[in-house]
C-alpha cells in the first residue's frame, strides 16, 4: 500500500471515530453483537429501532474501543464488530426492543450499555427492559389523579340516588 494509502486508511478510521463519539457522546446506547444475523434480520432491527428515533450502527471493535474511551468496562467481553443502538428520545424503549429480539436471536447478544449516563452490564439493560415505559407511567399518574375525583362523583351520586329514593317512599306513603 502506498503512502497515500495508508493516509486515507488513517482518515477514514478518525472519521469513524470521530462520528461514533458523536452519535453516543451524551446519548443512550448499548453495545450489541450482531454475529450469526442475515442482512434481513439486521435491517429488521434497523426498522424496530426507527419507531423510538433510535439508529443502529456497526464498527470494528478496536474503533469501538477509540470512540468510548471514557465507557469503561462495556467494551471488556467483546468479539469481532460491535453493533451500536444509540437511542434517540426514548433509551427504555430501545433496551426493549434489544432484549426481545435477543429472545429470537440466539447470536445477537447485548454486552451493556449507557442510560441516563449510567454505565449498565447485560444485565442492567435487562432490568431496564423490564421497567414500564412513560407512556405506561403517565397513565399510572393520571388514573391516581382521576380515581379520587371519580370516588368523589360516585359517592355525590349515591347521595342523589339515596335522596331521590327517599323521596319517592314519601310521594307513595302519601299516596295510599
Amino acid at each position: 500500500m502506498t503512502s497515500t494509502g495508508v493516509k486515507a486508511g488513517r482518515f477514514v478510521r478518525e472519521e469513524i471515530v470521530r462520528t461514533l463519539k458523536d452519535e453516543v457522546g451524551g446519548k443512550d446506547f448499548f453495545v450489541t453483537s450482531f454475529s450469526g444475523l442475515g442482512v434481513g434480520d439486521v435491517e429488521d432491527l434497523r426498522k424496530k429501532l426507527r419507531e423510538p428515533s433510535a439508529r443502529f450502527r456497526v464498527a470494528k471493535r478496536s474503533l469501538s474501543r477509540l470512540a468510548l474511551e471514557n465507557k469503561s468496562g462495556i467494551l471488556d467481553k467483546t468479539t469481532g464488530t460491535v453493533g451500536f443502538a444509540i437511542a434517540g428520545e426514548d433509551g427504555l424503549a430501545v433496551s426493549k426492543i434489544l432484549v426481545d429480539f435477543s429472545r429470537n436471536f440466539k447470536t445477537f447478544e447485548i454486552w451493556g450499555g449507557t442510560y441516563e449516563g449510567q454505565v449498565l452490564t447485560p444485565e442492567g439493560v435487562q432490568e431496564l427492559a423490564l421497567l414500564p415505559s412513560r407512556q405506561e407511567l403517565l397513565a399510572k399518574v393520571a388514573g391516581g389523579f382521576n380515581a379520587p375525583v371519580s370516588g368523589f362523583v360516585g359517592a355525590l351520586g349515591g347521595i342523589v340516588r339515596k335522596f331521590l329514593y327517599a323521596l319517592k317512599a314519601l310521594e307513595e306513603k302519601k299516596s295510599q
